[in-house]
């Protein structure tokens, strides 16, 4: 398994800093498949945070364009 693994692929900066002062061997099979486990649990946690932002956004998209029909419900108490 000859793959070109580089701590800059990881985007957490605290998983980078602790990784970049572990003692790894690179050239090991096994560090490599963890590293890519990294990797990708590290691109998957920005893609969840990336749509927590925009679920956040419509939502606030949302309240404003139900906070202007509000005086609707009110007249029905």
């Amino acid at each position: 398994m000859s793959q070109q693994i580089s701590l800059e692929n990881i985007h957490n900066p605290k998983v980078r800093k602790e990784l970049s002062n572990l003692d790894i061997d690179l050239t090991d099979d096994n560090t490599l498949q963890l590293l890519n486990i990294i990797e990708f649990l590290d691109n998957e946690n920005i893609n969840l945070e990336r749509d927590n932002f925009d679920l956040r956004t419509r939502n606030k998209d949302l309240k404003k364009e139900l906070g202007s029909e509000k005086h609707i419900g009110s007249d029905l108490n």
